[in-house]
């Protein structure tokens, strides 16, 4: 028995190296950042955010698939009150073609984790109330990367977003527009 676990972990090892020889082979990453319009339907708010509202890194595993982790950070004042946001989100490109040389249309499921702090009050410490609240989304997204250079790409991309309900409050719904570059580093 422990001969034949021996085996197994032997070839498991095997296969492993040699997959990660070749995905180093073969790595791309794609470096971007988006501006955003986005339509809260929910709490009927619009909400712009140009020239960036996120930064992205996408990590290609195949040619058609690649993991992409995004960051979004937010810091509002109106009269006094002050919102502070850090959006996390981790999304799975699936390329319906694989050549970045031509026009790239994908599909992109996420999970967003959000992070909101809101400061209300006078400005006086003794009139104001913090609050923090902690949520998660999921997602699609449904865009096309455009070649303008070898490794310079423009990304426009469409998603709905949905914010899952948490201690009462009801979830929230979103859509989004973004606009984008990406350049691609590797191949």
């Amino acid at each position: 028995m422990i001969r034949f676990k021996a085996r197994i972990l032997a070839v498991a090892a095997a296969l492993i190296a040699s997959h990660a020889a070749h995905a180093q082979r073969n790595v791309g990453i794609e470096l971007g950042v988006d501006g955003e319009v986005r339509r809260e339907i929910t709490e009927q708010a619009t909400v712009v955010q140009i020239p960036i509202s996120r930064i992205r890194a996408g990590f290609q595993i195949s040619p058609i698939i690649s993991i992409e982790p995004a960051v979004h950070l937010a810091y509002v004042t109106v009269r006094g009150n002050n919102d502070g946001f850090a959006d996390f989100l981790v999304g799975v490109l699936f390329h319906l073609q694989p050549d970045r040389g031509r026009v790239q249309p994908y599909v992109r499921p996420f999970v967003e984790l959000e992070h909101s702090s809101s400061t209300v009050g006078s400005g006086t410490a003794a009139g104001e109330v913090t609050s923090s609240v902690n949520e998660t989304a999921l997602g699609a997204g449904l865009g096309v990367k455009i070649p303008v250079a070898r490794a310079l790409a423009t990304r426009i991309e469409g998603t709905y977003g949905h914010t899952l309900q948490r201690d009462g409050q009801q979830g929230r719904n979103t859509v989004s527009l973004f606009v984008g570059l990406s350049y691609f580093t590797g191949h």
